[in-house]
């Protein structure tokens, strides 16, 4: 069996090509996570599923759309009188802008909000009786703001 002698210089080329094998597998490792498996789902999924540590889908319970992690929201489901609470309705994306309660209170938010805005910003101009132009696009705009803003935050509380 032949005897090699390392040298500084062979142990510094030894030790940077076993760092560059390292970066390599580890990219191999990442890439290979990138790509689907043959039943649609990504390897990362597949993984974590054959290992136990099963990944949670979640489906909207009004169209059946997949809403995955960050586009999924909870809603609270309306109960009847002396019913027990079954639990949060989820919801997609699609779905949850259009959930009837919710606009609801977004309406009536912007309804209080908007007027206390409009009187305070162009309440001088309404009651002199003095419309210009520019006062039918800002009225709506100072209702429409509250709306939105209400609407955001009712949603970035049900992000699941």
């Amino acid at each position: 069996m032949p005897v090699t002698v390392l040298d500084s210089e062979n142990l510094v080329d030894t030790f940077f090509i076993d760092a560059y094998n390292c970066v390599i597998q580890a990219r191999c490792l990442i890439m290979r996570r990138a790509f689907l498996t043959s039943g649609d789902i990504p390897m990362a999924d597949a993984l974590a599923i054959n290992a136990g540590g099963a990944t949670q889908h979640t489906f909207c319970d009004q169209c059946g759309r997949p809403a995955g992690k960050g586009r999924s929201y909870a809603f609270k489901k309306p109960v009847p009188e002396g019913a027990t609470d079954q639990g949060p309705t989820v919801k997609c994306t699609r779905c949850a802008i259009k959930h009837r309660p919710m606009l609801r209170r977004s309406f009536i938010i912007a309804l209080v909000v908007g007027s206390a805005l409009t009187l305070l910003n162009q309440g001088d101009v309404l009651f002199s009786g003095s419309w210009n132009s520019a006062l039918y696009w800002k009225v709506p705009l100072t209702y429409c703001v509250p709306f939105c803003v209400a609407t955001y935050g009712a949603l970035s509380n049900s992000r699941r």
